[in-house]
């Protein structure tokens, strides 16, 4: 199998580098690189030319294109030029640890039926020497008021928010309802047939949850997703080319509640907790200085939504 490794850059030219370093280390060789730079100026197609005149060995073909920014947008200029077998979504801050493409092409060449259609490695960062990472104090909540059952990683719950996806280190791959847009292996030829959707391509920036949209609709048509715990990587979760906090809260319940209404249940019950998810996520976030800013921005799309609702009750 050929892979083509797409990654979408914004404002990130140190840590492009880095990955492209690291990719150096990859077991498996028969792959190439597609960059898609929505970086304004060309300082980014500079530092990548000069990574290929220096470098001691040409192990892979690095393909560079400059394109308008907006996540989602260069996602879908991607799947466009994608030529591979398997073409893998890689952001620009992770390493991936060398077997990693050894361990997605092993799984994508055992589905002798193609059943599976995409997957994602398993991320360690935080991940501590038991295998086994905790849930936080606010999971902890959700669990204990049946926000959050113990179903497995990566399930999409009905009341639509999604369990946790890097919990638990094993072996092997486990079936999943969501991949993670950070690392993200799909079969070209599905990929080609779905892309992502366009209602993320109106942002600019950084986008939340195209990556869950596409993959409940390969789920919705008998599609497998599956974690691959063997396809280690670290998420280094960079802090440059993201947008505002506020804007990041709003598309946190703007896109979830969009989604939510394409592909969750509305019984009353899994409507409750949508709405009490939602209200006590704007609730934590606001008394943590961290976090306050993406609160606010969150909370004033809740609080348009609800309104937005009771006009069309009203109506």
């Amino acid at each position: 199998m050929f892979v083509d490794i797409l990654i979408t850059t914004y404002k990130r030219e140190e840590d492009l580098l880095v990955l492209l370093k690291n990719l150096e280390k990859q077991s498996f060789h028969n792959f190439q690189v597609q960059i898609f730079d929505g970086t304004p100026g060309d300082n980014v197609k500079k530092s990548i030319n000069e990574y290929i005149r220096n470098r001691k060995k040409s192990l892979f073909t690095v393909i560079y294109h400059k394109t308008t920014h907006g996540m989602t947008r260069q996602r879908n200029i991607a799947v466009e030029n994608t030529t591979g077998d398997v073409s893998i979504f890689l952001d620009d801050d992770v390493e991936l640890f060398p077997d990693y493409l050894a361990e997605v092409i092993k799984v994508f060449t055992a589905d002798t039926k193609i059943q599976i259609a995409g997957l994602n490695g398993f991320d360690m960062r935080e991940i501590p020497a038991s295998g086994k990472r905790k849930l936080g104090k606010r999971k902890k909540i959700y669990r204990l008021i049946g926000l959050l059952p113990d179903i497995g990683p990566a399930k999409y719950l009905p009341w639509g928010h999604g369990t946790p996806h890097f919990n638990n280190l094993k072996s092997g791959t486990e079936n999943v309802d969501l991949l993670i847009g950070h690392n993200m292996a799909f079969r070209t030829k599905i990929l080609k047939q779905f892309k992502f959707d366009k209602f993320f391509e109106q942002y600019d920036t950084y986008v939340l949850y195209d990556d869950q949209d596409i993959c409940l609709r390969l789920k919705e048509e008998g599609y497998k997703l599956v974690l691959c715990h063997d396809a280690k990587l670290v998420h280094n979760v960079s802090q440059h080319g993201r947008p505002a906090h506020s804007h990041y809260g709003f598309q946190a319940f703007y896109n979830a509640h969009r989604n939510w209404n394409l592909f969750g249940s509305k019984k009353p019950i899994h409507k409750l907790k949508f709405w009490m998810w939602e209200f006590l996520d704007i609730l934590f976030q606001l008394f943590n200085n961290k976090t306050r800013e993406m609160s606010k921005g969150r909370l004033k799309i809740f609080i348009k939504t609800i309104y937005n609702y009771k006009l069309k009750n009203i109506n």
